[in-house]
């Protein structure tokens, strides 16, 4: 038996862990204590998928034949699939190829870099992430507002005033974007050192809300009225900071005439709150010295989630909370991002054929996917590749997103377990498990604004077959070998591409560390495994618009103002619903049965079977009966996966960036 230091792979907290292996498995694991950013948690989902209670594993090569996979050797399917690519892109142009990159793949540095640039290689305009899924609206937001696409980060550590919207972050994680799980700790120091005030809106007064010094049970889904209540009210007040609005902003006066239609009460109407709640925490948002919101996973699961982003944008910019201390902050990478996303504005960024929102970071919504595979004509999606996601599941009703994807000419699945998705894929090829993966993370924030950087060799040996995405996308790519005519990028960002397509990427990430941080990769993967580099440098931070000015109200948000209709009226009997998760990320075949929470006020009995019926389809769930829970309000645990259900339409998304809209339907709970 041998003990390691490690961190966990599964989501963004990137725990600190201590594991025991034994005969080549994971025997014990434990939360590492001495981490500091996460000081011994360990979450179920962590425990669960690494002492092998998780998903069934996928180990060899399958390919689909009569119906049924069997196996294939590994460099064969390699080859098949190429031989289909390189077919299809010839036949039909690049736009007629896809892929598709799960949340996994978005958390793996060089496993992302390395599908980017086959993507980008290809020429194909369809690269699909799940960064809409999470921190989507909130990078676009930024976007629209500083002139480049960031993930900006609360600074809760350093806050005088904290409002917490859209779940329990002890249950549902910190993140998206949020490292570590020592927040709920700063914050009770804070609370006792400096009288630091925390704010919790959510339609359950959990243990977590019921500590905290104010607790708002708004109605689920209207998470962007909320903050858009709380935004009028400041600027009807005039409770702006007047220096910081006049010197780093533009649009003060255009804001007020854009939200006279939504007024604080009207707002607070539409979340089921009593307005002098919204009022007494927008005027302490504006008079405290460091104010920071922080967004849950449900914040932004609604109809509403880039209107939601933009005025908590908008807030934290009024109150001059936006790129400082406390508030909001930018953070570095390894090399200064801002180099890399000027190169890749949504302005000027390829298209998916039918959805027209703008590409983040190179991506389209992964709800665009969907209507790409539907719809006939030139550029339709025929060819795919899934890498660590699950489109089936994540993008409509399993029975009709099967169906869509099973018209694919080519479906092809990277992953390491069995989903929706493999079981409709012509191609299942192994990759290793989060614990059987290296990794280099160059861009990790995750605690205050600082530079953080790590490295993890893998705990396990691969499974199987198995093999890194990395490897796998290289070996396709150089299969293919697409040529240049008829890409939608310029020929010198194909040439990149082409270029990281095939590169050794972990020889670039240590030639990078080496250069930039005098650190090599073989002492970065010796435990503790991270570096801390100290804070970031503030003075990086910055505006990239054209007159260097944080814009209040961007046109596409004035849009939205324009066309925002409130949440229609509940009928008789009627709940709304929400949809919960806990901390982890795993996927998987979706469970028969679901549990719902509800009020005891609903008439049925705790632990009875239920079902739960919305415009467009049913489930069945067990009841969980909760006080703390509002009495209009039916909380599914399901999370992402209700996009998979019947309960969600594939229409129901937000407008702009296409964010499935899983919380606010209107709903019926009956007796199964």
């Amino acid at each position: 038996m041998s003990s390691h230091t490690t961190l966990c792979r599964l989501c963004e907290g990137s725990c600190g862990l201590l594991a025991e292996l034994r005969d080549g498995t994971i025997s014990s694991l434990k939360g590492d204590p001495s981490d500091p950013n996460s000081e011994g948690y360990l979450c179920e989902d962590a425990r669960k998928d690494a002492l092998g209670g998780g998903r069934p594993r996928i180990t060899q090569a399958m390919k689909r034949q009569n119906g049924a996979l069997v196996p294939i050797a590994y460099d064969t399917a390699i080859a098949e699939i190429a031989a289909a690519l390189k077919k299809i892109r010839k036949e039909s142009g690049p736009s007629a190829l896809g892929l598709y990159l799960g949340a996994a793949a978005e958390r793996h540095n060089l496993g992302l870099l390395r599908a980017l640039a086959v993507g980008v290689g290809l020429g194909t305009p369809n690269l699909f992430g799940e960064q809409s899924l999470g921190a989507g609206p909130q990078i676009g937001a930024a976007e629209a507002a500083l002139g480049h696409p960031v993930r900006l980060l609360p600074d809760l550590g350093r806050a005088h005033y904290v409002v917490l919207v859209g779940g329990d972050p002890q249950a549902t994680g910190w993140g998206p974007g949020v490292g570590g799980m020592v927040h709920e700790a700063q914050l009770r120091h804070s609370r006792k050192t400096k009288g630091t005030k925390v704010v919790v809106a959510d339609p359950q007064r959990t243990a977590f809300a019921a500590e905290m010094d104010q607790h708002v049970a708004i109605r689920p889904g209207t998470e962007p009225f909320f903050l858009l209540g709380l935004l009028s009210a400041i600027v009807r007040g005039n409770q702006r900071d007047v220096q910081f609005v006049d010197d780093y902003t533009r649009g003060w006066e255009a804001l007020g005439a854009a939200l006279g239609p939504w007024p604080l009460e009207r707002c607070a109407e539409i979340c089921g709150v009593e307005a002098p709640q919204l009022s007494g925490i927008a005027l302490k948002l504006s008079r405290s010295a460091m104010s920071v919101i922080w967004l849950g996973p449900s914040a932004l699961q609604n109809a509403h989630a880039s209107l939601g982003a933009w005025a908590w944008l908008a807030l934290h910019s009024v109150t001059a909370n936006t790129l400082r201390p406390g508030g909001l902050y930018d953070h570095e990478a390894l090399i200064d991002p801002h180099l890399l996303y000027a190169l890749l504005p949504s302005a000027k960024a390829p298209r998916s054929r039918s959805a027209g929102q703008p590409n983040l970071l190179l991506q389209a919504s992964a709800a665009a996917l969907l209507p790409e595979v539907l719809e006939p004509g030139e550029g339709q999606v025929k060819a795919l590749i899934s890498l660590r996601g699950d489109p089936v599941a994540r993008l409509g009703a399993v029975q009709r997103a099967g169906l869509a994807f099973e018209q694919l000419e080519l479906l092809v699945a990277l992953t390491d377990h069995e989903d929706e998705t493999t079981a409709r894929a012509h191609y299942v090829l192994p990759l290793p498990s989060a614990w059987e993966r290296a990794d280099v993370q160059l861009l990790d924030a995750a605690i205050a604004p600082r530079q953080s950087l790590h490295a993890l060799p893998a705990l396990l040996a691969p499974a199987g077959e198995s093999r890194p995405e990395e490897d796998v996308l290289a070996a396709i790519f150089e299969q293919v070998k697409p040529g240049f005519r008829g890409g939608a990028y310029g020929a010198h960002v194909a040439l990149v591409a082409r270029q990281m397509a095939t590169a050794d990427l972990r020889g670039w990430a240590g030639g990078l560390l080496e250069w930039a941080q005098e650190l090599t990769l073989e002492s970065l993967e010796a435990p503790p495994h991270r570096v801390t580099r100290g804070e970031s440098n503030r003075a990086l931070w910055r505006v990239t618009t054209e007159d260097e000015k944080i814009h209040l109200l961007p046109a596409e948000i004035e849009g939205l103002l324009r066309n925002l209709q409130p949440p229609a009226a509940l009928a008789a009997g009627q709940l709304r619903l929400r949809t919960s998760r806990s901390i982890g990320r795993l996927g998987g075949r979706l469970p028969a049965t679901s549990r719902a929470r509800l009020h005891p006020s609903c008439g049925l009995a705790d632990g009875s079977t239920a079902r739960v019926r919305t415009s467009t389809g049913s489930l069945r769930a067990v009841v969980d009966l909760d006080p703390t829970l509002r009495p209009d309000t039916v909380d599914l645990r399901l999370g992402r996966d209700a996009v998979g259900s019947d309960l969600i339409g594939a229409d129901a998304v937000d407008p702009f960036l296409l964010t499935p809209a899983l919380d606010g339907a209107a709903c019926t709970v009956s007796a199964a």
